[in-house]
C-alpha cells in the first residue's frame, strides 16, 4: 500500500517519518495535468484551495466538485468539495477519500484471517480573505483520519497561504505552508510520526498577447536536500542488462527536483489543453534508460452544458498512466436554470 502511493507523494522523502502522505496527492485533474503547479493561479475550480487557500475567490461560489481518479494497481481516489460566500468571505468545505482495495489476511502461520480494507479520509474547511484588490491570505483546516487492517491514526493540519496578483492580472505569485500540523493517534503506539508539512513557492503569468499561461513551481522548500537514500547523494541503479553502475545527484540535479514546470492553452473561457512536467518524478520512478514520458502530464478542460469536465493523464513510468476526472457544477446557473423552466 505504502509503495502504490509511494510513486506520488512518497517519492524523493529523506530523513524523519511522516504519516498521512496521501494529503500530497493532486486531487484533480486540473492539479495533475499541471503537475501541481497551481498554487499561483486562479481558477473557478473550487479544489485549487486545497493547494493553496489563498486562491478561493467569488468566481467560486456556489460552485460544487466532483473528482475521481482511477489510480495505479488497486488504489482509487476522490474528492468533493463546495465554495460558497459569507459576510464577503469565502468558505470552502469538503472530503477526500482513498481506497487501497481489498487484501487477504493471514496470521503468523499462514492461516487465513479473511480480508480486509485499507481507507484513508480527509475533511477540509477554509476561507479567504483579500487584503486589497492585489493580496489575498486564506487557511485550511484539516482533521485526518486512516485505517489500516486493525490500526487506526488520526491528525490535524493547517494551511496557510498567499496569493499575490499585479494590476495587469497576468502576473501571479502565490505561496503557501501546508499540512503543518500533528498526529494525534499514530499506528502503532510508541512510534512517533510527523505530518508531510509542504512549504511552495509558485509565478504564474498569462501572455498578454497569446493564449497562453505558464506556471513554475518550487516545492519541498522546507526539504534543501532531495536527494534520497543514500544521503551521500549517490544512487545504485541497474539497467537493462543487469550491469550495476553508481550515479551521482549532483548540485544542478537537485535544484531541478524542486520545479514543477505547468502550461495552459487557452482556448476560451472553458476549453483549456494542459501540460505538466514534474523533474523529480522523471528522475526518481523511471528506469535509467528508456525513461518514456514519465514526469510528463497533460489534460483538458471543457464547458458543457454548464458543466465544466476536466480529464488529466500522468505518465508515473513508461506505459504505467492514471486516468483522472472530475465536474464542476455551477449550482446557482443550474438552479435558476430549473427555475426558469418551470
Amino acid at each position: 500500500m505504502v509503495l502504490v502511493l509511494g510513486v506520488d507523494s512518497l517519492y524523493g522523502q529523506a530523513g524523519g517519518k511522516q504519516t498521512f502522505n496521501f494529503l500530497d496527492l493532486k486531487l484533480s485533474p486540473y492539479i495533475a495535468a499541471l503537475q501541481g503547479a497551481t498554487i499561483a493561479q486562479r481558477s473557478d475550480n473550487p479544489i485549487i484551495s486545497t493547494r493553496n487557500p489563498a486562491l478561493q475567490n467569488k468566481g467560486m461560489s456556489n460552485r460544487l466538485i466532483m473528482s475521481y481518479n482511477n489510480y495505479l494497481s488497486d488504489v482509487n481516489f476522490g474528492n468533493v468539495a463546495y465554495s460558497t460566500t459569507y459576510k464577503n468571505q469565502m468558505i470552502n468545505a469538503g472530503i477526500l477519500y482513498v481506497n487501497y482495495g481489498k487484501f487477504d489476511g493471514y496470521d503468523a502461520a499462514g492461516e487465513s484471517i479473511g480480508s480486509f480494507t485499507a481507507d484513508d479520509y480527509a475533511f477540509f474547511v477554509g476561507s479567504s480573505k483579500s487584503i486589497n484588490e492585489r493580496l489575498t491570505l486564506g487557511s485550511n483546516f484539516k482533521a485526518v483520519y486512516s485505517q489500516l487492517y486493525n490500526s487506526f491514526a488520526s491528525g490535524v493540519a493547517l494551511d496557510a497561504g498567499l496569493h499575490y496578483v499585479d494590476t495587469s492580472g497576468n502576473n501571479n505569485l502565490g505561496f503557501v505552508v501546508r499540512n503543518a500540523g500533528f498526529v494525534l493517534k499514530n499506528y502503532t503506539e510508541g512510534i512517533k510520526e510527523k505530518m508531510p508539512l509542504r512549504i511552495e513557492l509558485s509565478y504564474s503569468v498569462k501572455l498578454s498577447k497569446a493564449p497562453f499561461r505558464f506556471n513554475i513551481l518550487l516545492h519541498n522548500l522546507q526539504q534543501p536536500n532531495m536527494r534520497y537514500i543514500p544521503q551521500d547523494g549517490s544512487v545504485q541503479s541497474t539497467s537493462l542488462d543487469g550491469n550495476q553502475k553508481q550515479q551521482q545527484i549532483g548540485f544542478g540535479d537537485n535544484v531541478m527536483r524542486h520545479v514543477t514546470l505547468g502550461t495552459e492553452l487557452i482556448l476560451g473561457k472553458y476549453t483549456h489543453l494542459r501540460f505538466g512536467y514534474s523533474h523529480q518524478m522523471r528522475r526518481e520512478l523511471s528506469p535509467t534508460i528508456r525513461r518514456g514520458l514519465t514526469g510528463f502530464a497533460w489534460g483538458f478542460g471543457v464547458n458543457l452544458f454548464n458543466i465544466h469536465f476536466n480529464y488529466a493523464s500522468n505518465s508515473f513510468f513508461p506505459g504505467i498512466n492514471t486516468n483522472q476526472f472530475s465536474a464542476v457544477f455551477n449550482l446557482k446557473s443550474l438552479y435558476t436554470k430549473k427555475k426558469k423552466l418551470d
